[in-house]
């Protein structure tokens, strides 16, 4: 039998963290578990909220990650908000080896993944609203203004910044629904480049205002294009925005897309699949007599 391991102090734990590599769950690859993990769930069952507290501001960005992840999973979200306003511009590289996946974020980016879910509806809109005024370079900006209904003291501030180019803001604005905003979306569906973001289809989107219903159909010879040196996957948002429309002329617009003879092979499967996904997100008895001439669903793909 072996013997007991000898208890460990705070401090040999938070030194043995501030050395690893990486901040690792508990599993890092099949059957293989993490060698870090065991002093983060040592550190969590005996390290006091007020030592936890502190060690949210330690030098080491894998330390701070595991303080906040222990102050969440312990019940204690009082102080989480303001640890993550502190961390709204930490963007201390770190990497996070999840399972096989190995991914390189930031400190204040993994912070924010791992208390969200605890933050109340108002917590999370008060820290979103702090990323926005701060301009934060953390993707959780852009998370929030992908996401969230912002107030409605923010509009001017997200309209501006929508004004500007920021294109998160533009997502962030239509929900609003304002109608005349509008114009400012269908500014944006009508660049050169129409697939070097996403952001105004998801808008888009959002808004299915009728008048963007054109701008999005004039898209299509961008879309064909695309078609020939990319996966259709690709175009899911172009296709989700077109299907939220759930008309007449919306099934018109995929109609002429999947019966474009110059997708052939592989790549018109995918495209027929990728269009069938994009109804399934909206339905619409528009889209019935489309949807029957479409192949069925690859049952081993869902």
């Amino acid at each position: 039998m072996a013997a007991p391991a000898a208890a460990q102090t705070v401090d040999e734990l938070v030194a043995r963290l501030a050395r690893a590599e990486a901040y690792e769950e508990q599993d890092v690859s099949e059957g293989e578990p993490s060698r870090v993990y065991p002093d983060y769930a040592s550190l969590a069952a005996i390290a006091t909220t007020e030592r936890l507290q502190k060690l949210a501001e330690h030098d080491s960005p894998v330390v701070r990650c595991y303080a906040v992840r222990a102050l969440a999973e312990r019940g204690d979200t009082r102080t989480l908000p303001v640890i993550l306003r502190a961390h709204a511009a930490d963007v201390t590289k770190v990497v996070h080896h999840s399972g096989c996946e190995v991914l390189n974020t930031t400190a204040g980016e993994l912070m924010f993944d791992i208390a969200r879910s605890r933050l109340t509806a108002e917590e999370l809109l008060d820290l979103a609203e702090h990323y926005v005024r701060t301009s934060s370079p953390l993707y959780a900006r852009e998370w929030c203004l992908r996401t969230l209904r912002f107030r409605d003291g923010m509009l001017h501030a997200i309209r501006k910044l929508a004004a500007d180019g920021d294109a998160p803001a533009l997502v962030a604005l239509v929900r609003y629904g304002i109608p005349t905003d509008v114009p400012l979306l269908l500014e944006r569906l009508k660049r050169p480049d129409p697939f070097d973001d996403n952001c105004h289809f998801l808008a888009a989107e959002q808004s299915r205002d009728p008048r963007l219903l054109p701008a999005l159909a004039a898209i299509t010879p961008a879309a064909r294009r695309r078609l020939q040196t990319d996966n259709p996957y690709r175009l899911r948002f172009w296709l989700e925005a077109i299907t939220a429309q759930g008309s007449d002329d919306a099934a018109k617009a995929l109609d002429d897309l999947v019966t474009d003879p110059g997708v052939a092979g592989d790549r018109r499967q995918q495209l027929l699949e990728t269009v069938r996904t994009a109804i399934e997100a909206h339905p619409a008895p528009a889209f019935a007599d489309l949807l029957q001439r479409l192949p069925a669903r690859d049952r081993k793909q869902g």
